[in-house]
């Protein structure tokens, strides 16, 4: 049985993932396929893993990829993908930043979560 606080990370795995692949209009960031709404073949990639909780819910971190490309880039992250988080971050700053981001942060509370989870809550329902 799951606890309270593994609900709460899923919920809000689904919930930011509705989130990146609205902002990104349901389109593969890598093909430019379009997808329906509520399709299971787009999904929200994390180019820092999701087991780094310092950039899970970072929206910098991830982009609306299709099956087909997210396979392809999670195992091309020191390839395509990382030329492509350079471009979109827009430099080499920006990209070390978020690395030190994902890589600093190895713990969150339950009342950390839920406060992020209520703040993104409030942007997908505006």
């Amino acid at each position: 049985m799951r606890n309270k606080r593994q609900r709460l990370i899923s919920k809000f795995d689904a919930l930011f993932s509705k989130f990146i692949r609205r902002r990104d209009n349901y389109t593969c960031q890598r093909c430019g396929r379009k997808h329906a709404e509520n399709s299971s073949g787009l999904h929200c990639s994390h180019f820092w893993s999701r087991g780094h909780l310092g950039t899970r819910w970072e929206s910098l971190n991830c982009d609306a990829l299709c099956y087909g490309c997210h396979r392809r880039w999670e195992g091309d992250k020191q390839g395509e993908y990382m030329d492509f988080m350079l471009k979109k971050l827009g430099s080499q700053e920006k990209y070390d930043e978020l690395k030190r981001i994902a890589k600093g942060v190895s713990k969150m509370s339950t009342g950390e979560i839920e406060v992020l989870y209520g703040l993104f809550k409030e942007r997908v329902d505006a």
